[in-house]
């Protein structure tokens, strides 16, 4: 089993990319309407918008929460 598939006291362990990732997909997922209309470099704009924003929040939460440890 992958290291990052498996929960522990602290929950999953995903790589900050990853997570990143998953959540662009899941905003992009849930505009399935206004995507549908426009040019695939828009989205690839659209995408990197969304993926850009997710690392700076979890770079922000991670960056404080990775000094406690239970």
């Amino acid at each position: 089993m992958n290291k990052h598939a498996k929960a522990d006291h602290h929950g999953f362990d995903i790589d900050p990319e990853q997570l990143a990732h998953e959540l662009t997909m899941l905003k992009l997922s849930t505009m399935k309407d206004e995507i549908h209309a426009i040019e695939e470099w828009e989205l690839y704009d659209l995408y990197t918008k969304f993926y850009n924003t997710n690392r700076v929040v979890i770079t922000e939460k991670t960056r404080y929460d990775s000094s406690f440890k239970n």
